[in-house]
């Protein structure tokens, strides 16, 4: 297995994509004009979001079809698909899963690229809480401060920061690795920062089922600072005990 490390920036560009399988929503054919005019929004929604152009995210285009995607990833799966829906005029934000597509919302063109910006479950990428803090106040002026292990908050407004704005903001960890581990993600596991090393280069944060009925761990994430770039990893459940711990399963099992 091979870490998560960082890579470099790109410009959005429209690309052409097979089309995926089909969701049980039915889509209405567009206008050149319509689709015209879908695809500005969509380039000006995800150009106004400061996470989807740190991720470097663009779109590609397959008739009415949108697919969000990672610029240089092309054998990546998409992360989102828009399509027109067959009643009225609105689109239709779908997520992949293992059968295919899921509704996820709809609206306009900016309001579904707002869906996918705010979400905090990790269904598209998990960082929601950080789009909508840049969008307020400028990264440079961000300031975040350490009152325990566990507890960190905007000195500003001492509103407290989610696992997602922590590593980010504080530990200086790039989007792309916050998002990490995808996989746990994906099941809208809870993170909850557990440990952290004291010089601050190796992290812990364990996921939990989101359901209050079900609260059993299903795995860590583990982020680690290694000549000077940043590494997330899953780690099992059984594995991830302590940041030692994790460390020593991250060195055994992956490839760096």
């Amino acid at each position: 297995m091979s870490a998560h490390a960082t890579h470099t920036s790109w410009e959005p560009t429209v690309r052409r994509k097979k089309t995926a399988a089909s969701s049980p929503v039915d889509e209405r054919e567009l206008t050149n004009y319509e689709r015209s005019q879908a695809e500005r929004r969509i380039y000006g929604a995800i150009a106004s979001s400061p996470v989807l152009r740190e991720l470097e995210i663009g779109y590609e285009r397959d008739g009415n079809t949108f697919y969000l995607i990672r610029k240089g990833e092309p054998d990546r799966s998409p992360l989102a698909r828009i399509r027109p829906s067959a009643k009225g005029s609105s689109f239709v934000l779908e997520a992949p899963t293992d059968e295919g597509w899921d509704f996820f919302g709809q609206g306009t063109p900016n309001r579904v690229i707002k869906l996918f910006c705010n979400d905090t479950l990790g269904t598209f990428h998990g960082l929601g809480s950080i789009d909508q803090t840049l969008r307020d106040i400028p990264f440079e002026k961000l300031r975040v401060d350490r009152f325990s292990d566990r507890q960190f908050c905007f000195h500003e407004t001492k509103k407290p920061c989610s696992v997602q704005e922590t590593l980010y903001f504080y530990f200086g960890i790039p989007l792309e690795i916050v998002m990490q581990p995808e996989e746990l993600y994906r099941r809208h596991g809870r993170p909850m920062l557990l440990a952290a090393s004291d010089d601050e280069s190796r992290i812990l944060v364990r996921f939990c089922h989101a359901s209050s009925s079900n609260p059993s761990i299903i795995g860590y994430g583990y982020y680690a600072l290694i000549n000077d770039h940043w590494y997330g990893v899953p780690i099992p459940s059984d594995e991830g005990g302590t940041v030692e711990q994790a460390d020593r399963f991250f060195r055994a099992n992956f490839k760096l």
